[in-house]
């Protein structure tokens, strides 16, 4: 019904966007109630206590109805995976030279969404992740078989996505040789803080192999 409706789509596609916008001002102010990630990784004098837990520890990243009702750790995986998919979507887009109406519209994220915005989003969400995950490593009061799930659950998720945003932006040795078909294009590749995403990949490698 809304292939057939534009002002219908076009609504829905306003909708979406906002949203968007909505999900970043909410990563920011989100943010503002954790620690950052050098001083929860680097301050010997950090004090885990002075800070309450912001994600809870659940991983499910499938947005079934009953993990969307909590902040989780799931639930940001999920952001970031979604963000590297629209980012994706948007690239595949922009390097047509024509696209239909229908095409655009078949996007999960609407072609007029910001890019820039898209990878603020897919940023502050890894970050995030990561500063809470050694918020919750060095708390006195987890438990340390809940430790060793949340260590193990995103190093094994939030790395898979890594290994993916680097391929997306023909980052990884495996993707400069299968060619340009699975690079981003230039445009898109600057919208990433390539050192933040160096960064991150590197820190969640580490993350697997502490004991």
């Amino acid at each position: 019904m809304l292939a057939s409706d534009g002002g219908s789509v076009d609504r829905v596609m306003e909708v979406q966007k906002a949203l968007i916008e909505l999900l970043h001002l909410s990563l920011t102010f989100f943010r503002r109630f954790s620690p950052n990630l050098a001083q929860a990784s680097n301050d010997e004098a950090f004090d885990p206590e002075s800070y309450e837990p912001l994600l809870e520890l659940e991983y499910n990243t499938s947005g079934s109805s009953e993990s969307a009702r909590m902040l989780s750790f799931g639930s940001l995986l999920r952001c970031v995976h979604l963000c590297i998919s629209a980012l994706r979507k948007l690239d595949t887009h922009s390097r047509a030279s024509t696209a239909s109406p229908s095409a655009q519209r078949s996007l999960s994220f609407p072609v007029i969404a910001d890019r820039t915005v898209m990878a603020m989003i897919l940023e502050a969400s890894i970050e995030l992740v990561l500063a809470q995950t050694v918020h919750r490593l060095r708390h006195p009061r987890v438990a340390q078989a809940d430790k060793d799930v949340l260590r193990r659950e995103v190093a094994t998720e939030l790395g898979e996505l890594m290994s993916r945003c680097q391929r997306y932006a023909g980052g990884s040795p495996s993707a400069q040789r299968r060619g340009s078909s699975t690079r981003m294009s230039p445009a898109a590749s600057t919208a990433f803080d390539a050192q933040f995403i160096k960064f991150a990949q590197q820190f969640v490698q580490d993350l697997a192999h502490v004991s």
